[in-house]
């Protein structure tokens, strides 16, 4: 088979194709196709010449109209008055608050160690708890709670003083100040 150029090809076809193929707003790859393909076997050619006929649909023109005081958009002009409106193709990716003032909710901060209320000691992790618990000792700072986790209840209470008792002797007295263990003898 011969190679086929745009030149051979039947002067009726031509007549309608070459407005589409030389067209400026022909995306510069179709065109690129037609020089590329109009090297190849006729078929091919007359392929690719076809599909540059088909209209481009997302070059399309977008008109705007007023009718009866209201705005109408079209994809064909609508009436003498009829304004072509340029779009802008939309971007895909990055922020969509460019050239904005925004400002970016942040949590409050939160207090250090010295500024919670509560206890000295904070929290203490469960496993650190057992492991007191099993050994019969506290800290100083430890909440009430944890005290009565890891001694039970006291048996009687002298002031602010938990006493703790064992066969009718004391076995010791622990000072709770605000919920807090302050000291103990």
């Amino acid at each position: 088979m011969r190679p086929l150029s745009i030149q051979r090809l039947p002067t009726r076809i031509l007549s309608v194709l070459t407005p589409a193929l030389l067209s400026e707003r022909m995306p510069t790859f179709r065109r690129h196709l037609v020089r590329t393909f109009s090297r190849q076997p006729r078929w091919l050619a007359l392929v690719v010449a076809m599909g540059a006929a088909v209209p481009n649909l997302g070059m399309a023109d977008i008109y705007r109209c007023e009718r009866a005081h209201q705005t109408v958009f079209s994809d064909s002009p609508c009436g003498q008055n009829a304004l072509t409106i340029t779009v802008d193709p939309a971007h895909t990716g990055g922020r969509l608050d460019t050239g904005t003032d925004v400002t970016f909710w942040q949590p409050p901060e939160r207090a250090t160690r010295s500024q919670q209320p509560g206890c000295q000691a904070g929290y203490i992790q469960s496993t650190e708890l057992r492991r007191l618990r099993v050994k019969q000792r506290v800290r100083e700072g430890m909440t009430a709670k944890q005290v009565r986790y890891i001694l039970g209840s006291p048996d009687s209470h002298d002031g602010q003083w938990w006493v703790y008792r064992r066969k009718g002797e004391e076995t010791g007295r622990y000072l709770m100040r605000n919920g807090c263990l302050a000291r103990w003898r």
